[in-house]
């Protein structure tokens, strides 16, 4: 686990390293940054954080770094709108590829993310695919709290990734089915 730990990390100075020598010291792009103006600090900036927050949030598995990526994205481009070079359609069709990529990085491939929707959402844990434990609470007399758990056979089950989408089912016995579809990472019932 800790080997794991430190490859991330010198793979994640790397593409930090790497970001500085192609945005500050490389003089590979002078001409197109200069034609920035003032703006080019700016672009630079948002650059090396949408690339740093996109790779670390898929190296650490932390997925709040690519909102930041994402805004980052979305900054850029509000930096180059005014070229006259480029034509408002590939704004346009940048922004669209960007949002479509952003909404297919966040939708779970594993269904284990629609059991913690359910479990969040109804009080069902599904530690196993074949059955699910129901958990209620009842107040009794006097006042006193009891928890009573109840096993469901699980009917059926599946979980559906369609890259920009995802499809969640689960029926279990004596329960309404569950229907959920996650775009972007967020569940929708349906």
């Amino acid at each position: 686990m800790m080997v794991g730990l430190i490859i991330k990390l010198f793979f994640m100075a790397f593409i930090l390293f790497f970001s500085i020598f192609i945005l500050f010291i490389s003089s590979r792009h002078k001409k197109e940054l200069n034609d920035l103006g003032e703006r080019k600090a700016i672009f630079i900036y948002l650059c090396f954080i949408s690339v740093n927050c996109f790779v670390g949030s898929k190296v650490f598995d932390y997925e709040p770094l690519l909102w930041i990526s994402l805004i980052g994205i979305i900054g850029i481009n509000i930096t180059l709108y005014p070229i006259k070079v480029l034509k408002k359609s590939k704004v346009v069709l940048l922004i669209a590829i960007v949002l479509i990529v952003f909404a297919a990085l966040r939708v779970p491939t594993h269904p284990s993310s629609f059991e913690q929707y359910i479990h969040s959402k109804e009080g069902f844990e599904c530690l196993l695919f074949f059955e699910c434990a129901k958990l209620t609470t009842v107040i009794a007399e006097g006042d006193t709290l009891s928890t009573s758990v109840e096993i469901l056979p699980v009917r059926e089950s599946f979980y559906d990734w369609y890259l920009i989408f995802g499809k969640g089912y689960i029926e279990l016995e004596g329960e309404q089915p569950f229907r959920a579809i996650n775009f972007a990472g967020f569940w929708i019932e349906y």
